[in-house]
């Protein structure tokens, strides 16, 4: 199993000591894992680094130091353990993960919340109910929770949740609860409102005030803690959602892996003298008056704190491979019930299991003739990304082509899911193609998404941060590596001759034209070529008639070849020299005209031509002497 990331935001924990459920559970059967006095300090005594007084927990000498593992995840004994003053500082926003995959801070104050009477922890998510105007009583209110995910190291690499959080009066017993869920939850108000952030939330969108998005899966974690005495004996339970449980009948104690209720399957129990120390459970509550560095001065025994080896609690339950979850719930429940209701709660993110897709170019793009038509063909390459700690299986790419794009060239080829899963870190990549009609800038968009195991539903589809895993690349923005740059140039030739021809009235004088036209671009064909050739057939400057050569194509010039060209030769009859009649002054007789590129052109992407690239106008004067005044002029 690759390393899995949690952080929990202390408001999801359940601690509830459910001892009297609907049969009765077994007590002190944890399943053997990795115990989390190893990876966290857990002596009850907040900030200490090394035990110096008399906290609760039964061996604190163990506490000074830890086991963590290194880049390839073998043990590193001997660690100064990780603290809850240095995972969370002064609060939301501060601290550091040390070994840490994760970690969370929720600040209970801005979240006091009270669920309404009849909503129990063995309803689904879709029966919870709660009203924002109501409080829960100081000792059933949160001031703050935390969490953090560790991976132990090997050969268990088990994820392994730690959490922790105060209450706001000590008075009475606490039955605290926690869960960890597959799925966003959130808490909603009127108008697609977050209860927590005051903004509108696409989860809370179309549900109705006082409910919340989400609902249970299978594998959901649910740990309770009931603190009785005033909150100075602990005890643990650890549960599983599964959707095929049933309450069991009568009171016979419930083995682990039994379902313990309706919707409840039991992984683990132990009373206080059975947690921490080696064990894969721990609760503790502060014996003596404790130091927060976020909060100060915290009053016996109004802090609390454990932590699970979830991956061991699971494989009790014959799963192997943990999900992944999304959200946390921490809440205080009337009794040590596994049907008690629910009272106060707090609910924060836990990305424990995220994905990242990046998206670019793969230059240089080309061109391509598809019947006659050309495209701009772009290939683009990414990379998905594990943003969380637990291994990630099916990736999937999503792609969502430009609008007017090729039909059918949208090619896509899949990232590659190693076996195991794609671990922490890792990346897998993909690629694809497509071709565009134009050569304007234009985005193409990429979601990726994955499962929580091999096989499983693809509900990952946030980052880290819970932003969803989507890119975008741009492709044809001018200038850049990714974008074709085409340069039409055009050339206009023109000679010309006198020519006698025969006629029904005689042998008459005729203007004979080459006129050639090329393509010297490299890189582009052009289209709508019209020629236009202008011809003074009277001898009257500025009366010249316009005679249509044609509207053309000229495909571009291929490397190593000359230019395309066209070449057009019209004839012509004048009826009169220019100027006037022949003279024998000079011995000459002019006839002249102009051809002109007389359209716009445009390139292969139906793009106009510039006007620099575009010729000017070409004239030609064409001499004939007629018979013997050249020579009395002695000219030719």
């Amino acid at each position: 199993m690759s390393a899995r990331t949690v952080i929990f935001s202390m408001k999801l924990l359940i601690v509830v000591s459910v001892i009297v459920l609907c049969g009765e559970v077994a007590m002190a059967q944890l399943p053997s894992g990795t115990p989390p006095t190893t990876l966290f300090q857990l002596n009850g005594l907040v900030g200490n680094t090394t035990y110096t007084g008399t906290g609760s927990s039964p061996n604190p000498a163990a506490l000074a130091t830890c086991t963590y593992r290194d880049s390839s995840g073998n043990p590193v004994y001997n660690q100064t353990c990780d603290s809850w003053n240095q995972l969370n500082g002064s609060g939301t926003g501060s601290g550091v993960l040390g070994h840490a995959d994760e970690k969370s801070f929720v600040d209970g104050s801005l979240q006091n919340f009270l669920f309404k009477k009849g909503t129990k922890d063995i309803l689904d998510i879709t029966g919870w109910d709660f009203s924002p105007d109501q409080k829960a009583p100081p000792k059933d209110t949160f001031k703050f929770g935390y969490s953090a995910g560790y991976t132990s190291p090997s050969p268990l690499n088990d994820f392994v949740l730690i959490f922790g959080g105060d209450r706001a009066a000590p008075n009475g017993d606490a039955n605290i609860g926690m869960w960890l869920l597959q799925a966003t939850v959130v808490p909603c108000l009127a108008g697609g409102i977050s209860a927590i952030t005051n903004n509108a939330d696409p989860n809370c969108t179309g549900r109705a005030a006082g409910t919340f998005s989400g609902q249970h899966f299978d594998h959901d974690i649910f740990v309770t803690s009931a603190f009785t005495n005033g909150g100075t004996a602990p005890f643990l339970n650890i549960y599983e959602w599964d959707g095929g449980c049933r309450a069991p009948k009568g009171n016979a104690p419930v083995p682990i892996g039994g379902c313990a209720d309706d919707n409840l399957r039991l992984l683990g129990s132990a009373a206080s003298s059975s947690l921490c120390g080696s064990a894969s459970g721990c609760g503790v509550v502060n014996s003596v008056t404790t130091n927060s560095s976020w909060e100060g001065d915290i009053a016996s025994p109004l802090y609390f704190g454990g932590g699970v080896d979830v991956s061991a609690a699971l494989r009790s339950a014959g799963v192997t491979h943990a999900p992944c979850f999304a959200s946390f719930e921490l809440e205080t429940r009337s009794s040590q019930s596994s049907s008690a209701e629910l009272k106060d709660f707090i609910l924060g993110g836990f990305p424990e299991c995220a994905i990242r897709v990046t998206k670019a170019c793969a230059p240089p793009p080309a061109i391509v003739t598809i019947n006659s038509v050309s495209y701009v063909h772009y290939a683009f390459t990414g990379s998905v990304i594990n943003d969380g700690g637990g291994s990630l299986f099916n990736l999937t790419v999503v792609d969502t082509f430009p609008t007017g794009y090729r039909s059918g060239s949208g090619v896509l080829n899949q990232p590659t899911t190693p076996a195991g899963g794609l671990a922490k870190g890792q990346s897998a990549t993909y690629s694809g193609s497509f071709d565009f009609p134009d050569l304007s800038d234009v985005i193409n968009h990429v979601a990726a998404s994955a499962a929580a195991s091999d096989g499983g539903q693809q509900t990952i589809t946030n980052d880290h941060s819970g932003n969803p895993a989507v890119a975008d690349a741009h492709f044809g923005a001018s200038g850049s590596s990714c974008s074709i740059t085409v340069t039409p140039t055009l050339t206009l030739d023109k000679v010309c001759s006198v020519g006698l021809n025969p006629t029904s009235n005689g042998v008459v004088l005729a203007l004979n034209d080459t006129i050639t036209v090329c393509n010297t671009s490299s890189d582009t064909a052009i289209n709508n070529i019209t020629l236009t050739n202008n011809v003074l057939l009277t001898g009257v400057a500025g009366q010249g008639t316009d005679y249509g050569l044609g509207t053309f194509s000229l495909p571009k010039q291929v490397e190593g070849s000359t230019a395309n060209c066209v070449t057009f030769t019209p004839s012509y009859l004048p009826t009169q020299c220019d100027g006037g009649g022949p003279t024998l002054t000079g011995g000459r007789c002019e006839f002249s005209d102009t051809v002109r590129i007389s359209s716009t052109p445009r390139d292969q992407f139906n793009r106009d031509v510039p006007a620099g690239a575009i010729p000017s106008p070409k004239g030609a004067t064409c001499h004939v002497c007629p018979f013997g005044a050249c020579t009395v002029s002695g000219t030719p």
